[in-house]
């Protein structure tokens, strides 16, 4: 009977209990709160640093391509030497960032860790940001101000924009809402609860970075591959609990979302967007994917999904999934730390 027992919680119980809550409470604030403006917030402040670092180990001229010259020369020596100084400048590069934020993560979990939780999960997570751009490019183009939604849709997403037609735009709107569901959401709560402070903020420098330089262009390809690469193993496990909510938020085709998502997300270049991207699409009964324009390379996407292309409406219709999801995957990151965390319970009570 001693099994059925009431017990107390152990320490490890009550710091993932204390990080829950603060995880939630972090999120609720980033839903509610307005966004800092860049000049004051922390990410921007992190970004500039980096870029500051990035300038005095990789000349800003290495890489670039004039339109009438080509290659600058400073590309053209770096080209002849051995790509592994630069690969090694890149790595440095990140380890700067992130071991930074670890430190500080711990800095500040030491002083109050449900207070710095819930701070650093409210700066780090961007889902009103994501929402907010997403409907007004959704009701511009219900208005048919599509030179304005082109403009805004910058703000989401990094292939070329100026070409940019009404169904593309709706296209690439509902696909950066599936992966940065990922990015701007399920991650920061997901290391939020199973890290803590350290871990919320070193996820956040590792998507910063990927996004700073995690490109395959010519300045990029050696020097971003390794943010690259840490943007994709940071996101493996939270793109797949994303993929698991949005299959739960349509019980009577759950399966086949999943089999979609897994059979033809696996195509796409990314191990976690393609997936996310294909839940999405079978979920919302559309398709997605195709070509699309990076630094003047068209690239082909897989396309995914089911039924016609997505119209202007379907942009919130993937919205509100978004934040369906996002509650289920809050849920299911919770019930999966707890129940590991009580398990290891009865060895911190000695039973």
């Amino acid at each position: 009977m001693r099994y059925f027992q009431v017990r107390p919680f152990c320490n490890s119980e009550r710091r993932l209990l204390k990080r829950a809550i603060g995880s939630f409470l972090g999120l609720t604030a980033a839903f509610l709160m307005p966004e800092l403006p860049d000049s004051i917030h922390p990410v921007a402040a992190f970004g500039r640093l980096m870029q500051r670092l990035e300038r005095s180990i990789y000349p800003s001229n290495v890489g670039q391509v004039n339109s009438d010259t080509g290659p600058t020369t400073s590309a053209i020596k770096l080209s002849k030497s051995s790509s592994c100084s630069l690969k090694y400048r890149g790595v440095a590069y990140n380890l700067v960032g992130i071991l930074g934020s670890i430190a500080l993560g711990y800095l500040f979990e030491e002083l109050s860790p449900f207070a710095s939780t819930i701070m650093f999960l409210e700066v780090t997570a961007a889902p009103k940001a994501l929402y907010q751009i997403a409907g007004e490019i959704g009701n511009d183009l219900v208005n048919g101000n599509v030179d304005r939604a082109r403009t805004k849709i910058r703000g989401l997403v990094s292939r070329d924009t100026k070409s940019l037609q009404p169904d593309d735009i709706i296209r690439a709107s509902i696909e950066s809402v599936a992966e940065n569901t990922v990015d701007a959401i399920t991650a920061p709560l997901f290391y939020a609860i199973t890290v803590g402070p350290a871990g919320v903020l070193a996820y956040r420098a590792v998507n910063t970075l990927d996004a700073m330089v995690g490109y395959r262009n010519e300045r990029y390809r050696e020097f971003g591959w390794f943010s690259a690469r840490l943007d994709d193993m940071a996101n493996w496990v939270p793109a797949r609990i994303t993929i698991i909510a949005v299959a739960l938020t349509r019980p009577a085709m759950s399966l086949d979302i999943l089999r979609h998502a897994y059979r033809h997300g696996a195509d796409h270049p990314s191990p976690n967007a393609g997936r996310v991207e294909a839940a999405f699409a079978y979920a919302l009964g559309v398709k997605l994917g195709g070509m699309s324009s990076y630094d003047g390379e068209m690239t082909e996407h897989p396309v995914v999904g089911r039924g016609d292309d997505p119209n202007e409406q379907d942009i919130e219709r993937a919205i509100e999934l978004s934040v369906i999801a996002s509650i289920i995957s809050a849920a299911l990151i919770v019930s999966v730390a707890m129940g590991f965390v009580y398990l290891r319970g009865y060895f911190c009570n000695g039973s």
